[in-house]
């Protein structure tokens, strides 16, 4: 009974620590960026203070807003394989067009990405 005993009191200990380590990365997130668009394309910030975007293909690309009349990047242009980090002020509550591939422009039309403040609603 002992060793059950501190076999469940691991178990508990081990959970808390876990989620007490979820909640803690929760601060950043991470876009994936594609030659198409964004995997998610709509994120819900929670408590995060930070995205990072990670360019998943083989070219560079450029993130411009969506959302204002002229051209606008977020980011300067993210090598093949590489990432940018940004506060969560300079994307939340907007919107990015789809990725600008260098050299030869937007591939995908409907790739857009969009930034809400708050968690998920409830299914």
């Amino acid at each position: 009974m002992c060793e059950r005993s501190s076999f469940l009191k691991t178990l508990i200990v081990s959970g808390a620590l876990a989620v007490t380590g979820a909640a803690a990365s929760a601060e950043q997130l991470e876009v994936y960026v594609y030659e198409q668009g964004y995997l998610p394309n709509l994120m819900y910030l929670g408590d995060a203070t930070e995205v990072t975007f990670v360019n998943k293909d083989a070219v560079t690309i450029t993130l411009n807003y969506a959302d204002t009349a002229e051209t606008e990047a977020l980011a300067p242009s993210i090598p093949a394989g590489g990432t940018y980090t940004v506060a969560r002020a300079m994307i939340e509550g907007r919107s990015l067009q789809s990725p600008w591939v260098d050299g030869v422009g937007h591939i995908g039309t409907e790739g857009t990405f969009t930034a809400t403040a708050g968690d998920p609603p409830l299914q």
